[in-house]
């Protein structure tokens, strides 16, 4: 939940690129919630998951 004084959070348009042999989904997991990313299509999401994709060398693109 967020406070009253807090700033939104800086939302992040990527694609993660399609792999041979992988799974179409990408699970990502922060504080206890699960995001579920389809490989291959474009997503807006919070700069806090882009960050966990690369750090797991997901390579996204930004877009």
């Amino acid at each position: 939940m967020k406070k009253r004084n807090e700033e939104p959070e800086r939302m992040v348009r990527i694609r993660l690129p399609l792999r041979e042999g992988a799974s179409d989904v990408v699970e990502i997991g922060l504080n206890g919630v699960l995001t579920l990313v389809r490989r291959g299509e474009a997503v807006e999401m919070p700069e806090a998951l882009v960050q966990i994709l690369k750090n797991a060398g997901m390579n996204p693109e930004m877009l």
